[in-house]
């Protein structure tokens, strides 16, 4: 997977999961196909298909490189509509791990993407991770 790059910061690499490692901040139970980033909206042709009552709590993690410190904000999307954000502050490395979870029922069943952008610029994602809840 190439980065995806905006300005001096690149998405290095994502994954969605279950859950994250705290000591070791890396992500298992990564579903299959694997995540990717693309543009908002290009969906892949295969994407994680996520069930609901299976895992009911998602994390998308993801490694982050950037030549100053940033402020980033995950944005999570159910059908085109904005159901959550978080900010972060990814500090200046080669690879900031940092990760956001998500609780998603049954009744949020549907066509997911979260967004990894500068919280200042929330028009412009360096990343779009897309996924479907079943």
């Amino acid at each position: 997977l190439a980065p995806v790059a905006m300005a001096d910061a690149e998405v290095v690499e994502v994954a969605l999961a279950e859950s994250v490692h705290e000591t070791a901040r890396e992500p298992y139970g990564s579903f299959d196909p694997p995540a990717v980033c693309s543009e908002p909206d290009e969906v892949p042709d295969d994407v994680p298909e996520i069930d609901s009552s299976e895992y009911p709590r998602l994390t998308l993690w993801s490694k982050i490189g950037t030549s100053e410190d940033l402020a980033v904000t995950y944005r999570w999307y159910k059908d085109d509509d904005e159901i959550a954000s978080v900010n972060f502050t990814v500090r200046k490395s080669s690879g900031w791990r940092t990760w956001s979870s998500k609780t998603i029922g049954p009744d949020l069943q549907g066509d997911w993407r979260v967004e990894i952008g500068p919280e200042d610029d929330p028009d412009t994602p360096f990343c779009a991770v897309h996924f479907q809840v079943i």
